[in-house]
């Protein structure tokens, strides 16, 4: 869909559904991952570890250049059954969402 569309659209929609577009935009994530991302999925700090699903691993917040890089691993996703881990990327400008 057409960005210009998608902004047109945002006007009309309620706080909370437009935030969430705005976060699907910015970290590339499907609608369904989105309304189930919990906060415990989300690792803020450099302290806070995420367990990866089916795995012994676990993903943590990084700073890049002074600027705090979240990361977010869903619980379950698409393709998680193929044993395939995802973690979501959220950049500095998710958080202010």
């Amino acid at each position: 869909m057409s960005p210009d569309v998608v902004e047109a659209t945002l006007a009309f929609a309620n706080p909370t559904v437009a935030a969430m577009i705005r976060m699907q935009q910015l970290a590339g994530m499907r609608p369904g991952e989105l309304v189930r991302l919990r906060r415990e999925d989300i690792s803020t700090t450099m302290d806070e570890a995420v367990p990866l699903p089916s795995s012994n691993t676990t993903v943590k917040a990084m700073e890049i250049d002074g600027v705090m890089i979240w990361m977010a691993v869903p619980e379950s996703h698409k393709t998680l059954y193929r044993g395939k881990p995802r973690v979501i990327v959220l950049g500095p400008r998710a958080p202010a969402v």
